[in-house]
């Protein structure tokens, strides 16, 4: 056991601890708007399990889609230059040879965000729609050898933020899962025994590290260890290192939509949008109840002379004797017509109400 390992548990046990109220948020924005996204509270889900219950209108996951479609045609187009590199000296940009060499410079960082291989624009559509609908995102750029620069966009459920005094994210506390066979190939014998014995017997057998990355207190030479960002690798149940090493700049990039001055998290457009996201859900989801009872009417019968048939579908069969059917009918009428103004027509009554249905209808009365 590593006491730096175990401190840095500790901090990140207690940023999880402050979240709580942030999470059920998220999870009920995920669940209408990004249902994928939708395991903040939720954290053991099957694989392909069905995630949009909750979602009997589809508009706010349409115009999401949309919206991060626009921001990253706006801001990171694929097919139009959207930075140019420069110096800070005005004079030295006006020489004709460091133009040429910024130039160059700026066409092969543009080739290195469009190839396929840095995932630069799918992780940037994550990324946009983590920021819009949770109001902050989270990506990661790592160097990958004989790859170059490699971009990920990181789920927000399972990244955890703290802040310096200027208010600009310095720390990150990611917790992930992974196979036996993939951590062994990644970190080979400096992993516990029981992942390194899951690698040989159940190498699909998955297990949860935490990737901390925040600011060194001293950083005094140019090793691994001694750059000004620490990075390492923990095991959480044994507290044990598996890899520490660092960075000259903060490898995560994370944004707040917008951010009050007490907080650390974002919030965006699908802060803004969930209630009323809520209610039109809830009026679909009413509606189509009613449209079921405008198609197949509950049917009062008898008390006498009928079998009883399964209650358990909009066509149900309620009994009653004659001295009560006429006041249920009208009181079920009248509660449909006031909440959703649609009315069937009800063979056998007459009245004011049957009168409003037929102009509805196109009937005359």
């Amino acid at each position: 056991m590593s006491e730096l390992a175990s401190t840095l548990v500790q901090e990140y046990e207690a940023l999880k601890g402050e979240r709580g109220n942030w999470e059920n948020m998220w999870q009920d924005i995920a669940e209408l708007m990004i249902p994928r996204r939708a395991d903040f509270t939720n954290r053991y889900r099957a694989p392909g399990e069905q995630r949009r219950d909750r979602i009997y209108e589809s508009s706010a996951v349409r115009a999401l889609v949309r919206a991060a479609s626009g921001l990253h045609n706006t801001l990171t187009s694929s097919t139009v230059p959207w930075f140019a590199l420069e110096t800070e000296d005005r004079e030295l940009m006006k020489n004709r040879q460091v133009q040429l060499w910024l130039e160059d410079a700026t066409r092969r960082c543009n080739g290195i965000f469009n190839a396929p291989r840095s995932g630069f624009h799918q992780s940037a559509h994550e990324f946009y729609l983590d920021l819009l609908a949770f109001g902050t995102g989270c990506m990661y750029v790592t160097q990958e050898p004989g790859m170059g620069p490699v971009f990920k966009s990181y789920f927000l459920g399972h990244t955890y933020i703290a802040e310096n005094k200027t208010g600009m994210v310095d720390s990150v506390y990611r917790r992930f899962d992974d196979t036996a066979r993939s951590l062994y190939k990644q970190f080979g014998n400096k992993l516990p025994d029981e992942i390194i014995k899951a690698a040989d017997k159940e190498p699909f057998q998955r297990f949860e590290l935490l990737h901390v990355v925040r600011p060194r207190v001293n950083a005094p030479g140019k090793t691994s260890k001694q750059k000004p960002f620490l990075s390492i690798y923990i095991h959480p149940e044994s507290r044990k290192v598996v890899q520490e090493g660092g960075f000259e700049e903060m490898p995560y990039i994370v944004s707040r939509w917008q951010k009050n001055s007490m907080e650390v998290y974002g919030r965006g457009p699908g802060v803004e949008a969930l209630p009323d996201v809520r209610m039109i859900n809830e009026m679909e989801r009413v509606g189509l109840i009613a449209l079921q009872l405008l198609v197949s009417p509950p049917l009062l019968v008898p008390d006498d002379g009928f079998l009883a048939p399964g209650l358990d579908s909009p066509t149900v069969a309620g009994f009653a004797t004659a001295a009560c059917a006429g006041r249920w009918i009208f009181g079920t009428r009248k509660d449909i017509a006031r909440k959703f103004e649609l009315l069937p027509r009800w063979s056998g009554t007459t009245g004011p109400d049957c009168a409003f249905a037929d102009r509805r209808a196109g009937r005359p009365e």
